[in-house]
């Protein structure tokens, strides 16, 4: 589906004109890309030099929504405190401007692996709940081993259907809302600072 090499067989067919977007596990982050480069990767249509004030308004936005507004101002520099991007970020940070480059392209389709692997529980489902409240149309692929990341916070799963695959057996199932290990208030994104 994202142009990687064939793994097994079969047919997707997906509408002829649709936006699409891979957001990887582990994402590699080029060193010379400033921040808004890197929000901006993948998209056909968007080159840095062409980039209205309206959209580093927009990316400004999409980072604060991704739980990373410590670093809006840092849009044009593609180091930070004289490190690339890739060294600066951690394992969440980088899967939470994946977060911002998906709420600001805001695709049709968007295929995921494991998206969340770095988070913490509590920003697992905050992660899920922003993509669903900001991009609500959007056809979601994820691949996961996480068996409670379909429920968002308020029990209420943002996604519809399940497709679990075990010993090269498909099984698609409606999904329910379960109840939720995790007690309390649903908490905001946040990074130390």
């Amino acid at each position: 589906m994202n142009g990687s090499p064939e793994y097994g067989r079969g047919s997707i067919r997906l509408p002829e004109n649709a936006s699409k977007l891979f957001a990887p596990q582990k994402a590699e982050f080029p060193t010379m890309f400033t921040l808004a480069e890197h929000i901006i990767f993948g998209h056909s249509d968007k080159r840095l030099e062409g980039l209205s004030k309206q959209d580093f308004e927009r990316m400004k936005e999409c980072l604060t929504q991704a739980g990373l507004e410590h670093y809006s101002t840092e849009l044009k520099v593609s180091h930070y405190n004289g490190l690339p991007w890739d060294e600066v970020l951690s394992g969440g940070e980088k899967q939470r401007l994946i977060l911002a480059r998906i709420l600001y392209q805001k695709p049709d389709i968007l295929l995921m692996d494991e998206p969340t692997s770095a988070l913490d529980p509590l920003s697992r489902g905050d992660f899920f709940d922003v993509i669903k409240e900001h991009c609500p149309d959007i056809t979601l692929v994820a691949i996961t081993h996480d068996e409670n990341s379909a429920e968002g916070h308020n029990h209420i799963p943002h996604m519809n259907k399940r497709i679990q695959v075990y010993d090269g057996k498909a099984e698609i199932s409606n999904i329910t809302p379960i109840r939720s290990r995790r007690a309390g208030p649903r908490l905001p994104i946040n990074v130390p600072s």
